[in-house]
């Protein structure tokens, strides 16, 4: 079948986290249930993408492939449709549908430049205004 594990894949959730590298994507707003995360797995694996699992084994395998590629742990305190639910924070849909890359498991931290504000209310000068003098009566040269 495609969707079975390569020679040398070490680790028991390669469908889930197959699917977390391809359609999922670091969003530091973003928060999605797990719940949610099963309903999408079940439509990516009914397209025959991935190896089809049931709800307890996709809820198991989750945690750790989550964490395997995000870095994120499971929470108990996301906004979900009905109150608070299981799942996991700083993670998100991906828009493009490619695997992620490695700088976006661990983006490097560049340092924050801050500039200092343009002055748009300038103050108009104290004291005497310097004068400029033209000569009117000599030849130009």
């Amino acid at each position: 079948m495609l969707n079975k594990p390569r020679a040398g894949d070490s680790t028991r959730n390669w469908p889930v986290q197959k699917f977390a590298e391809t359609y999922l994507a670091r969003n530091s707003t973003a928060e999605v249930g797990c719940h949610e995360l099963l309903q999408f797995y079940k439509e990516v694996a009914a397209s025959g993408e991935l190896e089809p699992l049931s709800k307890a084994e996709f809820l198991r395998r989750l945690p750790p492939a989550m964490e395997a590629t995000f870095g994120v742990l499971k929470s108990h305190n996301i906004k979900g449709e009905r109150g608070r639910v299981r799942g996991f924070r700083g993670v998100g849909y991906r828009q493009d549908n490619r695997p992620i890359t490695a700088a976006e498991v661990d983006p490097p931290i560049e340092p924050e430049i801050v500039l200092p504000e343009p002055d748009l209310d300038p103050k108009p000068p104290t004291g005497p205004m310097p004068m400029t003098f033209v000569r009117t009566d000599s030849p130009r040269i």
